[in-house]
């Protein structure tokens, strides 16, 4: 009996040191996930900027260069006829609006105004009319429930989340169609974006950077304690699913 009793204690202590061994991979695993993708973030925001710097230089500095030198020689020819300085102030209204479109441009692909202004709905419509018919796709938005505002933090999520799901429909479902839907509840905001594409296996271990942009909406998702489910096979579309819950206090009725 003692034989047998040693030999059971045995076997419990190897299989709780497994048990351990298992919990402290899975440990590291996620910590490793955690750096590579704060490495991935880190990178992003250089690349970012990185745009920025170039769209300002190439493109806002050149425009700003001709306009100077444009203004340098109205100026020097101010003693002439109003009707032949006409071109020339033509030239410099045009090259103010390319300024203020450009700069808009920049403005609008860090943060929509809409999504100050009007809420989320309109940031999203304003998505769907710009940015998904420059990528040729067809988006539908379906809204249910009393639209509202709510958190900024949570429509900023809800947002992102919408935008690289359908930019992801457009690079790689094989479909020119999709769909959003906003359900808007009394203690939570639920939203999905569908295709009918040619889907993928959500359980497929991705190689970096594939699979980056899964793993910042999981991110993004969580800050806000939401969850997100993505629903997919091979040939049968994909179904992303985001619930964020609203705290009492945190919504604003829209005018």
């Amino acid at each position: 009996m003692e034989e047998k009793l040693h030999q059971q204690t045995l076997k419990e202590a190897q299989t709780r040191i497994a048990e351990l061994e298992k919990m402290q991979a899975e440990g590291m695993l996620r910590e490793t996930l955690q750096k590579e993708l704060l490495r991935h973030t880190v990178q992003a925001q250089e690349d970012e900027r990185a745009r920025i710097s170039r769209e300002l230089h190439d493109e806002t500095a050149q425009i700003l260069s001709a306009f100077s030198l444009e203004l340098a020689a109205v100026q020097n020819r101010l003693d002439e006829p109003a009707e032949r300085l006409a071109p020339s102030l033509e030239r410099l209204q045009t090259l103010s609006k390319e300024m203020s479109q450009g700069i808009y441009r920049l403005v609008h692909d860090l943060r929509p105004a809409q999504l100050d202004d009007l809420g989320l709905i309109a940031a999203i419509q304003n998505l769907i009319g710009d940015e998904c018919c420059k990528m040729a796709l067809e988006v539908t938005l379906h809204v249910s429930g009393a639209s509202q505002r709510v958190a900024p933090q949570v429509e900023t999520v809800l947002y992102r989340v919408a935008q690289a799901s359908l930019t992801n429909v457009a690079r790689h479902a094989q479909t020119q169609q999709a769909e959003v839907q906003i359900c808007f509840e009394e203690d939570k905001v639920v939203m999905q974006v569908k295709d009918q594409g040619i889907g993928f296996d959500p359980n497929e271990s991705f190689t970096a950077p594939r699979g980056w942009g899964l793993k910042g909406m999981r991110e993004r998702i969580s800050g806000v304690g939401g969850e997100l489910t993505i629903r997919s096979k091979p040939k049968q579309g994909t179904t992303v699913t985001v619930i964020i819950p609203c705290i009492d206090g945190e919504k604003e009725k829209s005018v």
